[in-house]
């Protein structure tokens, strides 16, 4: 299967997890040799992740290989297997990325400093947005990734059910703040009615 098809668009998680540029790394960090070492590791797995990213969406996984992934990255092969197994193993990556990315939304939710319209529809239009990126990107993984890797995938889609069927004031991270009249959680320094 060749592509993202119609609506998919894989294009915005290449775009969220593209290579980051040379100056874009912390310069603070680049004072000694095992850290520039450590930044370089760095730099080429993301470059070989976007590179991918955007091969998986442009070709399909089944059609892309790890040559293409490497010239489009711009590094050896020997490069490639030094960071990854397979091209498996990159998207797991992704697929995990993508869902760390939607745990971190949840987690936003059960951390809105108050629970006005205003801050539950910001909350919305992010999980709307990216939301939907994100769902777009890991039905794509998941029907181009290979047999194996599919139990992954669902084992997450039951992680969400299970954070999604808990009460709200449990999605934060932590989740263990005292509830108030309402259902709402407690806020620092709010005194409960």
């Amino acid at each position: 299967m060749g592509g993202t098809g119609p609506g998919v668009s894989i294009g915005s998680v290449r775009r969220r997890h593209a290579a980051p540029t040379r100056r874009s790394v912390d310069s603070t960090t680049r004072s000694s040799a095992p850290d520039l070492r450590a930044q370089q590791k760095w730099y080429t797995r993301q470059r070989l992740i976007a590179a991918a990213a955007g091969l998986f969406a442009s070709k399909g996984y089944e059609a892309t290989t790890v040559d293409d992934i490497v010239a489009e990255a711009g590094v050896a092969r020997a490069t490639f297997y030094l960071h990854f197994a397979g091209k498996n193993d990159i998207v797991v990556e992704l697929a995990d990325r993508i869902w760390a990315d939607t745990a971190a939304m949840f987690a936003a939710f059960g951390e809105l400093p108050d629970w006005s319209h205003a801050s539950i529809r910001a909350w919305l239009h992010t999980y709307v947005t990216r939301g939907e990126e994100n769902r777009q990107a890991l039905n794509f993984f998941a029907e181009q990734l290979p047999h194996a890797l599919r139990g992954q995938h669902q084992e997450h889609v039951k992680e969400f059910v299970a954070l999604l069927t808990r009460p709200p004031e449990r999605w934060a991270v932590g989740g263990d703040r005292p509830v108030v009249a309402g259902g709402v959680p407690a806020r620092e320094g709010a005194v409960p009615a």
